[in-house]
């Protein structure tokens, strides 16, 4: 489903009509992606977010950062961009991922649900997040209200880390045998 540059150059090269080069979002070689929600009707903290996707973003989970947020997990601040590590973000997407892409007609029927739910997570707690944080900021709990934001952000992203590698290890012996 994600054909590679070199793939893509054996059909140009034979003329075959049938596939055109189209850069579409979701592609196997993306680092990240990024969705930005502006909402003028809320706080600045809460209504700033930006949903982000490691890896492929047809097959991996957004989170949220909201701009009120003071801090980011630790495995964020880690590039993963130039060779595997375990203690970088981007590896916890990646591995499965590519994973994934193997027999992605088989794993999809696992990670496509598996995406979904963070997208539906986010959906029904964000109104409850925006709520919280606007009660503290009425009660003058500035610092309590960039706390929730940093610490929704913190177990948002820590859940998708464990279900992502839950897929990578269902993957992993899936594919045991060879593929």
């Amino acid at each position: 489903p994600w054909m590679r540059p070199h793939e893509i150059a054996v059909y140009e090269a034979t003329g075959d009509s049938t596939m055109h080069n189209i850069r579409t979002v979701s592609v196997s070689w993306c680092a990240y992606s990024t969705i930005i929600q502006c909402r003028d009707w809320l706080p600045d903290g809460v209504g700033g977010v930006a949903w982000i996707c490691l890896d492929n973003p047809g097959q991996s989970p957004r989170f949220p950062v909201f701009a009120g947020g003071t801090d980011l997990p630790e495995m964020l601040k880690i590039c993963g961009q130039h060779r595997p590590r375990q203690d970088a973000a981007l590896q916890h997407f990646r591995e499965p991922n590519r994973m994934a892409t193997v027999r992605w007609g088989v794993a999809r029927k696992s990670m496509e649900p598996a995406r979904d739910y963070f997208l539906m997570k986010g959906r029904r707690e964000m109104p409850m997040v925006e709520n919280l944080y606007k009660e503290l900021l009425a009660q003058g709990k500035d610092a309590e209200a960039a706390e929730l934001l940093t610490s929704y952000t913190r177990d948002f992203f820590g859940a998708t880390v464990l279900r992502w590698d839950e897929l990578n290890r269902r993957y992993w012996k899936d594919n045991w045998k060879g593929f």
